[in-house]
């Protein structure tokens, strides 16, 4: 209805298209660009104030800091360094032991630790500290996958004890899990169950 009284009431009229003044759209458009960028900036540093804030309030996030930071630094220190080296500079003896486990068992091996309390009672024993990652099932798992670990303490609860194809020697424990006689007994090994 609108439309049609525009129409009457326009009717007879030639429509004279109005000419853009020099330079005033292009002024707005300046300043609409500048509001734009100025806001985006204010956002961008509000937002980078929070987190700083939250940064600075929160310490619990400081590791990914200096995670990254350690890591950058170990990079730059060996630019020639494989994975594998980087990962044993950075993660030490767990990941060597593991990386050598893998390597000597086959994907489907079931491998029995030691038990955890027993590492521990020889590290006191001896006062020589070992990775308490090693008494870890669940560290263990992540770096010998797929192969399955099984800890010594299990004996009563997994379907897998009795099964296990490997014996994982730890600081000198474990060797009481093969059923042959070894000599001479290394601190850290690896052997293969004998089945008959």
């Amino acid at each position: 209805m609108k439309n049609n009284y525009n129409k009457e009431k326009n009717r007879g009229k030639k429509h004279v298209p109005q000419k853009p003044v020099a330079g005033k759209d292009k002024k707005k458009e300046g300043l609409l660009s500048v509001l734009f960028n100025t806001r985006s900036i204010l956002l961008c540093l509000g937002g980078l104030l929070i987190i700083f804030i939250c940064y600075k309030q929160n310490r619990s996030y400081n590791w990914v800091w200096s995670m990254l930071n350690s890591n950058w630094e170990t990079i730059m220190k060996n630019p020639k360094a494989t994975k594998d080296q980087r990962y044993e500079m950075k993660i030490g003896f767990l990941y060597s032991y593991c990386n050598y486990v893998k390597q000597n068992t086959p994907e489907d091996a079931i491998i029995l630790f030691p038990d955890p309390e027993k590492i521990q009672e020889m590290e006191k024993k001896y006062n020589y500290h070992i990775d308490k990652r090693l008494t870890n099932k669940m560290e263990l798992t992540y770096f010998v996958y797929p192969r399955k670990v099984l800890m010594n303490c299990e004996k009563e609860t997994s379907p897998l004890y009795g099964k296990q194809t490997h014996v994982a020697i730890i600081n000198g424990y474990g060797y009481e899990n093969v059923n042959y006689p070894v000599d001479p007994k290394p601190d850290f090994n690896l052997l293969k169950i004998v089945t008959e």
